[in-house]
């Protein structure tokens, strides 16, 4: 399902679309626009959470600015919590607050906007956000949260095991201390 607003119009359609069409809703592809993605899981999608995004989607009074919501159902909820590595297992939904732009001028204005959307989520929030989507800047206490205490606890003893001088540092690192 795809939302987008209609120019001159109050309310935001939505329509039903394809897999493939849904890969393409945020060309041009990763890596060629500039970015910033910031987001929140959730149990679930209470009026004034939907409110709330409204509100930060309107206040960004420009496009590129979106909201992906994922649903979190099936059989990756199926499993034992302790034996995954990722904490969101309790949600139901993922939030992501998604700034795109190609004018570095927009750096900052674009980012503060994810930001401050993103920070907005955070009475709802039950973990730390998607890693996948997470940016570089996330503090340790998000990347842990993500992962949830205990499986940062067996990353991080397997990261002192494999990689104590920290070789793989990239994205959001996991430290071997």
């Amino acid at each position: 399902m795809r939302c987008a607003p209609r120019k001159g119009s109050p309310t935001t359609p939505c329509e039903a679309h394809s897999f493939l069409a849904q890969q393409h809703v945020f060309s041009p592809g990763y890596g060629v626009d500039r970015n910033y993605w910031k987001g929140h899981f959730v149990r679930e999608l209470p009026d004034e959470l939907l409110d709330e995004l409204l509100e930060r989607m309107m206040a960004l009074g420009q496009p590129p600015g979106q909201v992906l919501i994922e649903s979190l159902h099936g059989t990756p909820k199926d499993i034992d919590p302790a034996s995954a590595a990722l904490g969101y297992r309790d949600a139901a939904f993922n939030i992501s607050v998604m700034a795109a732009w190609l004018d570095a001028a927009l750096d900052e204005q674009s980012i503060e906007w994810a930001r401050a959307t993103a920070a907005a989520l955070e009475p709802w929030s039950v973990s730390g956000g998607y890693m996948n989507y997470m940016q570089a800047d996330e503090p340790i206490e998000r990347v842990r949260a993500a992962f949830g205490d205990e499986a940062f606890e067996r990353l991080q003893a397997l990261k002192r095991r494999y990689d104590p001088d920290n070789v793989l540092h990239r994205n959001q690192n996991i430290p071997p201390l």
